[in-house]
């Protein structure tokens, strides 16, 4: 036999086994990219609450964030309603125990939040789980949420991250303070933002929850220009309580008490407390304010407290 045909002969068949190989090779690739892109979600939801902490009774809500990771544009409309019905929620009690979902009366006609996502943009919301669950028995809740993401009853769901809220006895009153920088409101995200050496406040608000009317008076003192009916917990950013200043002078005016009773339902209200009169908060860095006011005259009754606001002091 010709040995130059045995030559092409071994050649060609090298080169047959190549074509295979490389035929293989992006067979495999293409299947690899296939099953990657059907692992990646067409969204996310990401969620977290808006208090961590609620007085029982008290509005639960839960904040959202669904981002569109696909790559092409996504209708994320919705009816309007304190529950958004567009998720699929799963509360669990501290034993484990999935709460049943109220039924919930659909929108009227037409009360729809049209939102169409680009590729990588985000749609923030928030729901609220008291409207949908029976959240008024104290204690500690988890919660997730899911989103389907067609009609198709056979669709992938997405779910969320886990979060937990803790629900606290119900007491008489509720207290909420905000703060404020040489007059500038905080914001709800970043806080109060003030420099070193501007003066940092707060005003409290007192809502009676109670059935009977309650005492919301308030008592200044003219030395620290604080109200007195309330404590004041201030903390720095490693939880250690903020050291007091000596205050040597009284302010130059005087603000009288002011008695005065709450109905159900009413709120009174503490305004311009300054919190750096006392609290030397005088070192850049981030800080707490916290205050509480006792229930009444009997220590047993403990107190009640407030949110905590953030404040950041810059140089």
């Amino acid at each position: 036999m010709d040995q130059r045909f045995i030559l092409n002969s071994e050649e060609e068949g090298r080169r047959g086994v190549v074509k295979i190989l490389s035929l293989l090779l992006l067979v495999a690739s293409f299947v690899i990219s296939t099953f990657a892109k059907a692992a990646t979600p067409l969204f996310t939801i990401a969620i977290s609450p808006e208090n961590s902490q609620v007085m029982a009774g008290f509005p639960l809500r839960v904040k959202t964030l669904l981002t569109n990771t696909s790559n092409h544009p996504m209708n994320v409309s919705h009816e309007l309603g304190e529950l958004d019905l567009a998720y699929r929620y799963e509360v669990r009690d501290s034993g484990g125990r999935l709460l049943g979902q109220k039924k919930v009366e659909t929108p009227a006609q037409g009360s729809v939040v049209v939102i169409m996502l680009k590729p990588g943009e985000s749609s923030a919301g928030l729901t609220d789980l008291s409207a949908g669950f029976d959240l008024t028995r104290p204690g500690v809740y988890s919660v997730q949420m899911r989103k389907p993401v067609s009609t198709d009853p056979n669709a992938e769901v997405i779910e969320s991250n886990i979060v937990m809220v803790t629900v606290t006895e119900a007491r008489p009153f509720m207290l909420r303070i905000g703060g404020y920088a040489n007059g500038r409101p905080g914001t709800t995200e970043e806080g109060v933002v003030a420099k070193v050496g501007e003066n940092v406040g707060i005003n409290i608000e007192m809502r009676n929850m109670s059935t009977h009317e309650i005492d919301c008076s308030g008592a200044w003192s003219n030395l620290s220009d604080l109200d007195e009916k309330y404590q004041y917990d201030v903390r720095d950013s490693s939880g250690n309580p903020v050291a007091r200043h000596r205050i040597e002078s009284p302010l130059p005016y005087t603000r009288g008490p002011d008695i005065h009773s709450c109905k159900p339902g009413e709120s009174g209200s503490s305004g311009n407390n300054s919190i750096t009169r006392l609290y030397g908060l005088n070192r850049p860095g981030v800080y707490t304010i916290q205050v509480s006011r006792v229930v009444s005259d009997n220590p047993a009754d403990g107190v009640v407290k407030s949110n905590k606001i953030m404040v950041t002091v810059t140089p």
